[in-house]
């Protein structure tokens, strides 16, 4: 019964791992083009035959540098501006 066991664990892994090739054309082919997303590369990788799936490339397909801002700078700049239009409005008030 312990055989059984541990022939069952030792099986082989369920999907086989995405190739180095492909990841890197999966890669190449976002940056060179910014404005594709991950859907227009999936298409592009099944016109040339290549049979992946659409979150595989949306997993592998990098963003090109400086395209998304941090969090605090996406946040700091709305905070600010509203934080000193009711600044201003309170100084309004008591004039």
């Amino acid at each position: 019964m312990l055989s059984v066991y541990w022939r069952w664990r030792s099986r082989c892994p369920g999907r086989p791992k995405t190739s180095d090739e492909l990841r890197d054309l999966i890669r190449q082919m976002s940056l060179d083009n910014p404005l594709w997303g991950a859907p227009r590369v999936h298409r592009e990788l099944l016109k040339l035959g290549i049979e992946v799936s659409q979150a595989t490339v949306g997993r592998y397909a990098s963003a090109p540098e400086g395209s998304l801002p941090d969090f605090p700078q996406l946040f700091a700049e709305p905070y600010d501006s509203h934080r000193r239009g009711r600044h201003v409005r309170r100084r309004d008030r008591d004039v």
